[in-house]
């Protein structure tokens, strides 16, 4: 039996969104970074499938963080910090046709020591 479209795998969306996050020339993780990692760096969570329209469709969700020393770097504004990578990464995932369902406040990690902002779906 032949299905009418292709069925679109997580691997598939994972390595798509992989690409798209790397045009930032950002390391893109799939995991929390260590207090070792480079940052600035994407963190690129686990897609979360939900099924919809009993099944006949799936609303998909991803978590993109932006992991950095700062939200903001008020005095040189030529200097990219977290804010503006994410702006960068949300207008290129829209020109993909996701959506923005809502942007986290920048949180301090007291592990690393870090900011992060986020989250996209």
């Amino acid at each position: 039996m032949n299905q009418p479209y292709p069925i679109l795998s997580q691997r598939t969306l994972i390595i798509r969104i992989s690409e798209i996050l790397e045009q930032t020339g950002l390391p893109v993780l799939l995991d929390f970074p260590a207090t070792d990692a480079e940052f600035p760096c994407v963190v690129f969570h686990s897609i979360i499938q939900t099924p919809i329209y009993m099944g006949a469709a799936w609303n998909i969700s991803v978590t993109v963080e932006v992991w950095g020393n700062k939200h903001i770097d008020p005095i040189n504004e030529s200097n990219k910090e977290t804010a503006d990578y994410y702006t960068e990464i949300k207008s290129l995932l829209i020109g993909e046709n996701f959506m923005c369902e809502r942007d986290i406040p920048t949180i301090h990690d007291p592990i690393t020591d870090k900011v992060r902002y986020s989250n996209f779906s």
